[in-house]
């Protein structure tokens, strides 16, 4: 029952920070699912033996361990995806700033022989 109330407890958690605007939707979806996927760990202990006999793991809950660790970098590749897009993202917005900002000097009138612009 404390199990269920943990899961409960965490996906009210995820859904206000989303409510929130704290969490985008996209980046959302990794963490349900990492969620859902300890709420089966955690409910099931079939599920754990299951993975345990999948990869030959001779104690079960080591593959606690193995679920975490793949939960994790699945997370963190999703993180890094994001930080990615928004370094490109970035970069374009800085190109097309420099580019704004030659095309308004080049457009500038030349100062004339006194050093002060004709304006």
């Amino acid at each position: 029952m404390i199990p269920l109330l943990i899961i409960l407890l965490l996906a009210a958690l995820l859904l206000l920070l989303i409510r929130r605007g704290l969490l985008e939707v996209d980046l959302s979806l990794p963490w349900f699912l990492a969620l859902l996927i300890l709420a089966a760990a955690s409910l099931n202990r079939q599920f754990v033996e299951g993975i345990a006999a999948f990869f030959g793991i001779l104690y079960a809950p080591i593959a606690i361990i193995l679920i975490v660790v793949f939960i994790l970098l699945g997370l963190i590749a999703t993180l890094a995806l994001a930080v990615s897009r928004l370094r490109q993202r970035q970069v374009a917005l800085t190109r097309h700033l420099a580019q704004h900002d030659l095309r308004r000097v080049e457009n500038r009138p030349a100062p004339d022989e006194s050093g002060k612009n004709t304006i």
